[in-house]
Order: C-alpha cells, then structure tokens, then sequence
C-alpha cells in the first residue's frame, strides 16, 4: 500500500515538472493596458523585454492586445 503510494506521488511529480518545463520553454508575453497607441505601446515594452530576455534567459516577447 505504501509502496503504491509513493510511486503514485512520484509519478505527480514527475508529470508536474514536465509540465513546469514545457511552459518555461514556450516562454512569457508581456504587454500593458491600451492607454497608449500601438507604436508607443511597443517604443515602451520592447526594451524591457529585451532586457528581462538577457537577464532571466527566458523566451519573453512585447504582444500587442
């Protein structure tokens, strides 16, 4: 019964680490609300996506909503 268990929460583990991994790797959006125009929108975030980008080494990319 203990055995079954445990292998039980390894394999959650396991499969929730899997699934941590797969969204790191698609990476992040970042955006901001709509006050500005597109252009502005864009002169504002795309330097800080770049910058958390080289930072962090994670995929991050300026989106337009």
């Amino acid at each position: 019964m203990l055995r079954s268990k445990l292998l039980v929460i390894l394999f959650s583990c396991g499969l929730l680490l899997a699934t941590i991994q797969q969204a790191i790797a698609a990476g992040y959006q970042l955006s901001m609300l709509p006050r500005y125009s597109t252009e502005e929108i864009y002169k504002r975030i795309t330097p800080l996506a770049d910058y958390l980008k080289t930072k962090t080494g994670l995929n991050i990319s300026p989106t337009m909503t």
